[in-house]
């Protein structure tokens, strides 16, 4: 089977590491290549890719259990629940209420089955155009839903981190970005955010989560918040495992 593994880089989306795979394999340009999972341009890791007359098998690898680590920062919330967002709550003074332990209780909390939205900025379609193509536009859509299952997640780690710091990190992320993601507006958003906060800090706590075929990682960051009553988004996703496969 022409199954191929690359790790994806932030920055990069799914084409471009396709692509890049390309190069490095010295696949034709005419044999057919697919991604079996796609990882959003701010996420990174394991990225299987199927190319020539095996694309057909690409439902059998998508439906594999995938594992995440992945740090969510505690304070402020983005329209796309990671930090290639425009922010749309902050919290920073928050997450003074919060401890370790309230890190946690989020393990047996959110082990189990949810009902969940897809997030507004993904490619599920509706009415034939992507998700998207809506939200950037402030069209009004009904957001389908689908069941997330989460496995088993373990809280790893948590601190406080200078936002100073965090804003340096993702502004970074965001520079090695490229097309059309609104960027101008978005660091526009998380400068400001320094400027008022400068010497404050949020928490970052990292997680490691296994999961079902199409769980949103973004989305589980964005309800963890949720439930401590605390905007919070996704500040990093890596993902180490697909099925059998490993980075």
């Amino acid at each position: 089977m022409a199954l191929h593994t690359t790790y994806k880089k932030i920055g990069e989306t799914p084409l471009q590491a396709l692509e890049r795979l390309r190069k490095e394999k010295s696949i034709p340009q005419d044999e057919k290549m697919t991604y079996a999972g796609r990882l959003d341009p701010m996420a990174e890791g394991l990225l299987l890719v199927l190319s020539g007359n095996d694309i057909s098998e690409k439902s059998k690898f998508l439906s594999l259990e995938k594992e995440y680590e992945f740090v969510v920062l505690f304070g402020v919330s983005t329209d796309t629940a990671d930090t290639l967002g425009l922010i749309v709550k902050e919290g920073v003074s928050a997450h003074t209420k919060l401890s370790h332990d309230d890190f946690v209780c989020l393990e047996k909390k959110f082990t189990g089955d949810f009902e969940w939205e897809y997030p507004v900025f993904s490619s599920k379609t509706v009415r034939g155009k992507p998700l998207f193509e809506y939200a950037r536009k402030g069209l009004a859509v009904e957001v389908p839903k689908r069941m997330m299952s989460i496995k088993k997640i373990t809280c790893m780690d948590s601190k406080e981190c200078s936002i100073s710091d965090i804003v340096e990190t993702t502004l970074s992320h965001i520079s090695s970005v490229g097309g059309d993601f609104r960027q101008t507006h978005i660091i526009e958003g998380w400068n400001t955010l320094r400027e008022k906060n400068q010497h404050q800090t949020m928490f970052c706590v990292q997680f490691r989560a296994r999961v079902s075929s199409g769980t949103y990682i973004r989305t589980l960051a964005e309800k963890m918040g949720e439930s401590l009553g605390v905007p919070a988004c996704a500040l990093s996703i890596k993902r180490i495992s697909v099925g059998e496969f490993t980075i």
